[in-house]
C-alpha cells in the first residue's frame, strides 16, 4: 500500500470517527445559579448522549412540560432517585406522594446543588426519563 492510499485510508477513519463522536457527544452551557457552587453560570459542559442514569450523576434535560419557560432548551440538574428508587422527602408534597412511596416507571428526580436557585422536582415533581439528552461526561471550562 502507497503512502497515499495509507495517509486517504486515515482521513476515512478520522472522519468516520469524528461523525460518531458528534453523534454520542455534546456540548452545553450551564445558564443560572442552579449547580452552584459544582457548576457556576457559564461552565461549558461535554456530554454523553445517554440514559443510562445513576443518583448522583449530573445530567442534561429538556424541561418538564410547563417549565418550558425557564429560558434555554436543555437544563441541568443532579439525578436525586431514579425508579424504584424512594421518593426524597422534600419531593413527596409535590407529587401527592407519602413516606414511602417509590419513584415511577419511566421517571426520575432532579434537582439543583442550589436549592434556593433551582426549579427542579421539588417544584414539578418527576421527570421523564425520555427528557434526558444524556449525562456529563467533563467539565470543559
Amino acid at each position: 500500500m502507497t503512502a497515499a492510499a495509507w495517509a486517504a485510508a486515515a482521513v476515512v477513519v478520522v472522519a468516520g470517527a469524528l461523525v460518531a463522536a458528534r453523534r454520542q457527544l455534546l456540548v452545553v452551557t450551564v445558564a443560572g445559579p442552579s449547580m452552584e457552587p459544582t457548576l457556576p453560570s457559564g461552565s461549558r459542559l461535554l456530554v454523553l448522549r445517554t440514559r443510562r442514569l445513576r443518583t448522583g450523576r449530573i445530567v442534561v434535560l429538556h424541561p418538564v412540560a410547563g417549565q418550558r419557560d425557564l429560558g434555554g432548551d436543555l437544563i441541568v440538574k443532579r439525578v436525586a432517585a431514579l425508579a424504584g428508587d424512594p421518593v426524597p422527602d422534600s419531593v413527596l408534597a409535590v407529587v401527592g406522594g407519602h413516606a414511602g412511596d417509590l419513584v415511577p416507571a419511566g421517571r426520575v428526580v432532579v434537582i439543583g446543588d442550589h436549592p434556593w436557585a433551582s426549579a427542579d422536582s421539588r417544584h414539578w415533581g418527576f421527570a421523564a426519563v425520555t427528557d434526558v439528552v444524556g449525562v456529563m461526561a467533563g467539565r470543559l471550562a
